[in-house]
């Protein structure tokens, strides 16, 4: 569930969208606020939020890990948690600045 009177903007935008939609199963990936994209609703009526995987991987570093280690530990323990159809879900954009 999502905690109320969070400081990060990014969170904020999420916890006031949960608020306008009347939504109450919404999950965030707890330490990784900075990385928030928005709430996506998927084909079945389920809002979810998005996350950056770039922006994730990014953090993990900037915390002491190596690439390979952020990326390793992403994989299994963040991505790789399903937690329920509210699950958040992860955009693969570490390499889309290639295409801009």
């Amino acid at each position: 569930m999502l905690a109320r009177n969070t400081a990060h903007p990014r969170r904020q935008m999420i916890d006031d969208q949960v608020d306008q939609l009347e939504l109450a199963d919404v999950l965030v990936a707890d330490g990784h606020d900075h990385a928030i994209l928005g709430l996506v609703e998927l084909q079945n009526g389920v809002f979810v939020v998005a996350y950056s995987t770039k922006e994730i991987l990014e953090g993990l570093v900037r915390d002491g890990m190596s690439y390979d280690e952020a990326q390793e530990y992403f994989d299994f323990n963040i991505k790789g948690a399903y937690v329920g159809p509210s699950t958040p879900v992860y955009i693969e954009d570490q390499h889309f600045e290639q295409y801009v």
